[in-house]
């Protein structure tokens, strides 16, 4: 039997909630015991297993202003050096793709022909010309994206009207996206020559050391580095000369078996931080033992880790080791060896601090306390009894603690050891709830700003955190010239206007995550061959355009296809199309619906006797037709501009005006009504181009009627529209009078929607950025729609029933 080196005078076991609680109730132990006169030299804080408590140790302790030293807790393969070489070899393997180039771009600061890299800037432009992987992408696609860059500026510089900053702009961005092209092609130039043959470990690390310094610079551009990455850097290179001397060991090698060996070197080489004696001591069980201490603290004493699952090695296993007549260790003795070290740690120390993890937050699970902690307990214990792991979790003894949670924590501690322990307690101190919104009264101002906050999002006003910009200066609709999507995306969610039109911040859409085609591209994509079809026809004579009566002919079919055809290939070309397993399929699919829209444009015709007469009629733009302007109910002018995808003409005189979708008919149309024709403001287009076209044909009195023209399978090639008539333009200026006033007023609240809160699909970036749902979000609607400030846009967009006041 061992004798156990505790007593309640000097031995504490503490119970936590988890191992994040584990580390910070270890972090206020250490600071009582320095205000108590302890040295730092003379601390130690243990852990069973480096994950989590390694890392959490280390930041909890710097968070006190603690100094420690111990084993290091970023490997050289994890430090800047290490992964930007690691990160360089692996990008083969990967195909090239554009987030590992990225990556690796990122993992330093990065250096190209002796100056910083434009990483960013590089970032955005080869998301644009939506390289993914592989040397063509990265070739042809950035080559494609420099000659539109030119294009633009050339196209600029003969326009007068354009400023210098345009065409400045774009030469800039053609010079990058070359620049960008030349580096990467020579990189991947560069590592396929490299694996192409077996070459000696010395060149390898030779090849490699180049690249480290042309990526990273010499030594002396280092000095700007936090030590510890600079240090590391260091030990990069001399694990890169070591690999060199094996030329004396082995032949030539490929690369890969260079890269993974230096993998191997990089992970295992953890060194060492801060000077033995100077700080807290931060480490291994196996690091305590011999050492005279005057407080020793030990993480992570559960079953699982503390002693360690015992797994028998696949190549050397216990059967064969024990054959050497002892020579070799057995993996089952481990646990024998860990109980021996943690008693040996404890024997050397005055005071003793045990901590047990209820819980593991990280995968949600309950943890089990050591076996050998109910043994100390045991000997802790006052009578001879046997103590389960359910015992000792509620038992109540002074030489015990129970930390149930963060906040319990807390509330219950001696002293804060964190500057944010320090700002909860004073917060904690006030006696206030967050409900009142009494917490925002501390005197710490970092602390009330987040409880005003929460308080403020709790409540039932409508406040700034909710998106209430009243009395700042918003940029009025009316002072310029808008477009009716800007202001359905308003009346859908205002405060996805205020991020996306007016802060100009737009979700990023990576081109690797696109599988097919998107629903954006293949709308505009559709729009483009519709739009050039229409002006082919109508530009070519006139006996060729079929009457109404008249279906399309073969040769517009066929014409209609060699248009589709020549933009798909352009679509194509710029890496918009997603993957060329889906894109076959869905370019079938594309040509077949091209077919389909002629079929039923012949029926809808020959029904209405109708005949195109534009394409595209763009208005509000300069050289195009004058800006569409609609009186508001308080006098102002509200002036629209926009492209109206197709007008016809019937033979009664009726103007028919046609707005293309590719999508299908989403429930969203359905509330387009004789009493709502714009849907609550979500639907403004059809009114709007329904003036439009009056003003273009100089008919300000003209029967015109507008339509939504789902023109795809998937839309089943349906129509939703209505007759622009005097009470419907009457109700579209009510409409746009409450949203103009709204937005004048500062109301930007976030509006999701309530039948998706819960959806797995993402209606809305703004609203659900995390794609985790709007649950608690909608509550907030909920909450806030009765303000005064907020009702207005509330009423708009989701009516009361009859009944409930407004």
């Amino acid at each position: 039997p061992v004798p156990l080196p505790v007593d309640p005078a000097r031995t504490t076991i503490i119970t936590a909630s988890d191992g994040d609680e584990e580390v910070r109730s270890a972090v206020r132990a250490v600071v009582d015991a320095v205000r108590a006169g302890t040295r730092l030299d003379r601390i130690a804080v243990l852990h069973a297993s480096p994950a989590p408590y390694a890392r959490l140790a280390h930041e909890q302790l710097h968070a006190a202003g603690i100094r420690t030293n111990g084993a290091a807790v970023v490997p050289l393969a994890a430090r800047m050096a290490g992964r930007t070489l690691l990160e360089l070899l692996a990008l083969p393997e990967g195909g090239f793709r554009r987030q590992d180039v990225f990556a690796w771009l990122s993992a330093g600061p990065t250096l190209h022909e002796g100056r910083w890299a434009p990483v960013t800037a590089w970032e955005r432009l080869s998301r644009e010309a939506a390289v993914v992987a592989g040397r063509r992408d990265w070739d042809e696609h950035l080559s494609q994206l420099t000659l539109e860059q030119l294009a633009r500026a050339d196209k600029a510089a003969a326009d007068d009207e354009e400023p210098e900053w345009v065409v400045e702009q774009a030469r800039t961005l053609a010079e990058r996206a070359g620049e960008l092209r030349r580096f990467v092609l020579r990189v991947i130039d560069d590592l396929t020559a490299a694996s192409a043959t077996s070459r000696r470990w010395s060149e390898h690390a030779a090849w490699a050391q180049g690249w480290l310094t042309d990526v990273l610079g010499r030594a002396a551009r280092r000095d700007a580095w936090p030590d510890d990455e600079r240090k590391a850097a260091e030990r990069v290179e001399l694990a890169l000369a070591r690999l060199g001397a094996l030329d004396a060991v082995e032949g030539p090698v490929g690369l890969d078996v260079f890269a993974r060996t230096l993998a191997v070197e990089l992970e295992a080489d953890l060194g060492r931080v801060g000077r033995f004696g100077d700080g807290v001591l931060v480490g291994s069980v196996e690091m305590g033992i011999g050492l005279d201490l005057d407080l020793v603290v030990v993480l992570g004493l559960a079953e699982g880790s503390f002693p360690g699952t015992v797994r028998d090695d696949s190549l050397l296993p216990d059967g064969e080791r024990a054959a050497c007549g002892g020579e070799l260790s057995l993996r089952a003795d481990r646990v024998e060896r860990q109980h021996r070290q943690l008693l040996g740690a404890l024997a050397g120390a005055d005071q003793q601090r045990l901590c047990v993890p209820r819980g593991d937050l990280r995968r949600s699970v309950e943890r089990v306390p050591s076996r050998w902690v109910l043994d100390l307990a045991m000997a802790l214990a006052p009578t001879d009894v046997v103590l389960w792991g359910s015992d000792l979790l509620h038992a109540q003894a002074p030489w015990v603690q129970h930390i149930a949670s963060f906040d319990f924590g807390l509330r219950t501690m001696a002293q804060p050891a964190t500057a944010q322990e320090h700002r909860l307690r004073r917060l904690l101190a006030t006696g206030g709830s967050l409900a009142d919104g009494s917490l925002a009264h501390t005197d710490d101002e970092r602390t009330a700003a987040g409880a005003a906050m929460i308080a403020a999002r709790r409540s039932s006003a409508f406040t700034r955190f909710d998106g209430n910009l009243a009395g700042l200066t918003v940029p009025s609709p009316v002072d310029t010239i808008t477009s009716p999507t800007r202001l359905e995306r308003w009346a859908s969610c205002p405060h996805a206007y205020l991020v996306q039109d007016l802060l100009r911040a737009t979700p990023v859409e990576n081109p690797e995550e696109e599988l097919t085609i998107t629903p954006l591209e293949k709308g505009s994509l559709i729009h483009k061959i519709l739009e050039d079809f229409i002006t082919a026809v109508l530009q070519g004579p006139a006996a060729a355009r079929p009457a109404p009566a008249h279906p399309w002919s073969a040769a517009h079919h066929r014409l209609i296809e060699e248009i589709g055809g020549r933009h798909c290939d352009h679509w194509e070309a710029q890496g918009l199309t997603g993957r060329p397993i889906f894109w076959t399929r869905d370019r079938r699919r594309i040509v077949a619906d091209l077919h389909a829209f002629l079929l039923h444009d012949d029926i809808h015709r020959a029904a209405h006797g109708t005949s195109p007469v534009a394409a595209e009629l763009g208005f509000g733009f300069d050289g195009e037709g004058e800006a569409v302007g609609i009186e508001l109910p308080d006098r102002r002018v509200l002036h629209f501009r926009g492209r109206a995808d197709r007008l016809d003409l019937g033979t009664d005189g009726t103007l028919h005006v046609v707005d293309y979708k590719t999508g299908k008919l989403s429930d969203s149309y359905a509330a387009i009504t004789d009493d709502d024709p714009v849907a609550r403001g979500t639907k403004l287009q059809l009114p709007v181009y329904g003036l439009a076209a009056r003003a273009h044909l100089g008919q300000p009195g003209a029967r015109v009627r507008a339509e939504y023209w789902f023109v795809t399978r998937r839309g089943e090639f349906k129509r939703r529209g209505y007759e622009v008539t005097d009470p419907s333009l009457e109700r579209t200026r009510t409409t746009l009078g409450v949203m103009v006033s709204s937005i004048d007023d500062g109301v930007f609240p976030p509006h999701p929607d309530a039948n998706k809160s819960t959806s797995p699909w993402v209606s809305c970036a703004v609203c659900d950025p995390d794609g985790l749902g709007t649950v608690e979000l909608r509550s907030q609607w909920e909450r806030k729609r009765h303000d005064p400030a907020m009702a207005r846009y509330a009423q708009l967009a989701e009516p009361l029933d009859d009944g409930v006041p407004a």
